[in-house]
């Protein structure tokens, strides 16, 4: 299990490379694209290929993940950080937010399709 920080501002859902590393499939060839940058950003990352990704009882299949090398600034520069949650996932639930107990709840969207003018 791997903790993320939920983040609704986060296009694409982005771990650290080192959690990344850890996952059984990452050693898989050609499970990265490498040398992608974000706009504005001063530091390359990797996309990645998640073939399975399980929220609770669900599970999204080939989910893209942004792999984040270290940095110096941002959360990606602590050591303990992991990563981010996205809105490519988030978008497959309608979520309720309990903020008084820390509880987030993910009702999937059955009726989702990934979009057509998207492309990959």
């Amino acid at each position: 299990m791997i903790e993320l920080l939920l983040d609704t501002g986060t296009n694409l859902t982005a771990v650290s490379d080192a959690v990344w590393r850890l996952l059984p499939f990452s050693g898989t060839r050609g499970a990265l694209v490498e040398g992608i940058r974000s706009a504005g950003s001063a530091h390359d990352s990797a996309i990645g290929c998640a073939p399975t990704l399980r929220l609770g009882h669900e599970v999204l299949r080939d989910q893209p993940i942004r792999v984040v090398q270290s940095t110096r600034v941002g959360n990606f520069a602590s050591g303990t950080f992991t990563g981010m949650l996205g809105a490519d996932v988030l978008e497959h639930f309608d979520l309720t937010r309990d903020l008084a107990h820390s509880l987030l709840y993910l009702k999937p969207v059955r009726t989702y399709r990934f979009p057509t003018h998207m492309r990959l």
